[in-house]
C-alpha cells in the first residue's frame, strides 16, 4: 500500500508541473506514468 500512497503523491506533483504547460495533456500523461510503473 505503501507504493500506491507514493505512487499517487508523485502523480499528483506531475500533474501540478504539468498544469503550467498543457491543462488538457494531464490525463493521458498521467497514464503514460502509471503504465510506466507498472512495467518496472
Amino acid at each position: 500500500m505503501k507504493n500506491t500512497v507514493k505512487l499517487e503523491q508523485f502523480v499528483d506533483l506531475k500533474e501540478k508541473d504539468l498544469q503550467k504547460i498543457k491543462g488538457g495533456e494531464i490525463r493521458k500523461t498521467s497514464n503514460s506514468l502509471l503504465n510506466f510503473f507498472k512495467r518496472r
